[in-house]
């Protein structure tokens, strides 16, 4: 049986930084070792905290991580992530996972996630003192429900928020992220009073791209969950028509532009969440309440 949780953040300490959370309890019992799914790159960076011992492997970029006990940052913004189950007789799973905004490791740790893209390594211990850690794993382990694990999240990110030497505004981050998918660099600079110049250098410096491929990703998250929720309800797909609706030039520069963050065409896709609809199910619930935030168009 699988317990899944999921809360947006309504602490508007640091709801500007962190989108919502996801709990997961489940048990498993005679699991064979399989490719499972692939996870489509976005813009938000994944806190993980895993409470026992993962039953998962992550590959990205040819390099294979084992997920056990502890926590790991997951970073895709660039790349795809491939997720793989291990073969385990019985284990026990759970994890707490903040689902935090682009700029936020920049914002409450002072890492650019330009020196850390796409590190299946980079882990919170990084970034904080030994016991510092071992007090905060040892306050979620022991905590009885998701609303008692998102209080002691929550009391860490504003006590390091606190700490952190970046105080300037970071509305220009935001504003580039809520930019429709017709926006430039002269016209959010001309929106905002800032030289492209300095726009594009605090950009990149913050969220780890720039707003060209921030834009692009945005369009490809809203088509990747068109596809889904059509797949999910065994409704008829017409790429012609969210090509359309997502503001591609045409169907051939959405399909470029799909197999270049998704390393597959729209229809390979189709096929791979076919053949595993069942994997795909449990990562969408969460997957789709982030990328929610990209449509408002």
């Amino acid at each position: 049986m699988i317990k899944f949780e999921k809360i947006l953040c309504r602490n508007l300490e640091i709801s500007n930084l962190v989108h919502s959370y996801s709990y997961v309890n489940a048990e498993f019992n005679n699991l064979e070792e399989k490719y499972l799914y692939r996870l489509a790159p976005n813009y938000f960076t994944q806190l993980v905290f895993e409470l026992e011992d993962g039953i998962n492997k992550l590959e990205s970029n040819g390099y294979l991580k084992d997920i056990t006990q502890g926590s790991h940052f997951k970073i895709s913004h660039f790349n795809y992530i491939d997720v793989y189950r291990k073969s385990i007789k019985k284990a026990k799973v759970r994890h707490v996972k903040v689902n935090l905004y682009p700029h936020a490791i920049f914002r409450i740790f002072n890492i650019s996630p330009i020196e850390i893209k796409d590190d299946l390594n980079f882990n919170i211990k990084d970034v904080i003192t030994r016991s510092e850690y071992d007090i905060l794993f040892e306050q979620l382990y022991f905590s009885k429900d998701i609303f008692e694990k998102i209080m002691i999240i929550e009391i860490f990110l504003l006590n390091k928020l606190k700490s952190s030497k970046k105080s300037i505004n970071f509305n220009y981050v935001e504003e580039a992220l809520n930019s429709n998918f017709n926006i430039n660099l002269k016209e959010l600079s001309f929106n905002l009073g800032f030289s492209q110049r300095w726009l594009q250098k605090n950009i990149k410096e913050a969220t780890g791209a720039n707003l060209k491929l921030i834009i692009s990703n945005k369009r490809f998250l809203k088509a990747i969950s068109l596809i889904n929720r059509n797949l999910i309800n065994n409704t008829n797909i017409s790429l012609t028509l969210i090509s359309y609706e997502c503001n591609y030039y045409d169907q051939a520069h959405f399909i470029k532009e799909f197999k270049r963050f998704m390393g597959m065409t729209p229809l390979e896709y189709i096929r791979s969440f076919n053949d595993k609809k069942d994997n795909y199910i449990l990562t969408l619930q969460s997957f789709n309440t982030l990328i929610d935030v990209f449509n408002k168009d």
